[in-house]
């Protein structure tokens, strides 16, 4: 796995795969979010307008994160916050830093924070998967050592810049793993979205799917850098998944029953 694309010619500037799937990841987002817009009798400039807020802040949440989480001397150099092309993104802190501007956006605008949330999680489900493609390549949230002999196994090469350790043996590769799993979340949620009973829905059930799916995965993960509960081996990342999936929980039960009242 090679986290470099190419070199732009004359000023040598690498282009890093990580930042290309991530670029890919929010199109085909902001396309889903578009065309699920005019289905939802929703404009799908402002929604457009939204996705792209809620990506800038998205991506500096998930950086600030990161570098937080994983205490690399951010303070001493505040550059180090900048260089997202580096990887390192912590996705729960984009999503949950997202969300708060989700619901400034729709309380100043008018809009149902529930509806538009709904409209938007397939997306988040799909553009994050794609995503996870970008990490796959940079080394970042990689695996532990798997058995020698796995056919799954992933060997990242020496000598390319990589982010995995150790290298040059074979790792689960957790990317891939979390990248299957969020197409097939996405395919349901875009399915049930058709479906739902009551707004918050679609929201509630990727709240409580991803955090099911992800707490999983992490019990796969290699990357020395996460950090955990103190004495105990839930990572911050599992600790942030049973809050979220509470959350998820409480809203598909309380406007669920809200739904069946009216």
């Amino acid at each position: 796995m090679h986290p470099i694309l190419f070199h732009i010619p004359w000023i040598d500037f690498p282009v890093r795969l990580y930042g290309v799937m991530m670029a890919v990841g929010f199109i085909v987002a902001l396309t889903w979010i578009r065309f699920q817009a005019k289905r939802d009798g929703l404009s799908s400039d402002k929604m457009t307008d939204l996705a792209f807020l809620m990506m800038f802040v998205g991506v500096a949440g998930a950086r600030i994160a990161s570098v937080v989480i994983e205490g690399n001397g951010s303070w001493k150099n505040p550059l180090v916050y900048f260089k997202v092309w580096e990887g390192g993104m912590v996705f729960y802190g984009g999503f949950i830093a997202s969300l708060l501007v989700a619901i400034y956006y729709c309380h100043k605008k008018g809009f149902s924070f529930w509806k538009v949330t709904d409209l938007f999680m397939p997306g988040v489900a799909i553009g994050l998967g794609i995503g996870r493609i970008g990490c796959l390549f940079a080394g970042c949230c990689h695996g532990k050592v798997c058995p020698t002999d796995a056919w799954y196994g992933i060997t990242y090469p020496t000598g390319v810049g990589s982010q995995a350790f150790p290298l040059g043996v074979p790792l689960y590769p957790t990317p891939l793993m979390e990248f299957i799993s969020l197409v097939f979340i996405f395919l349901f949620l875009a399915w049930y979205s058709q479906k739902k009973k009551f707004d918050g829905q679609i929201l509630s059930l990727y709240l409580i799917i991803y955090a099911i799916v992800r707490s999983i995965i992490e019990l796969f993960r290699g990357d020395v850098e996460r950090k955990f509960v103190p004495g105990t081996s839930i990572s911050t990342s599992q600790m942030i998944s049973i809050v979220l999936f509470i959350v998820g929980l409480s809203i598909y039960l309380k406007y669920r029953k809200q739904g069946r009242s009216s």
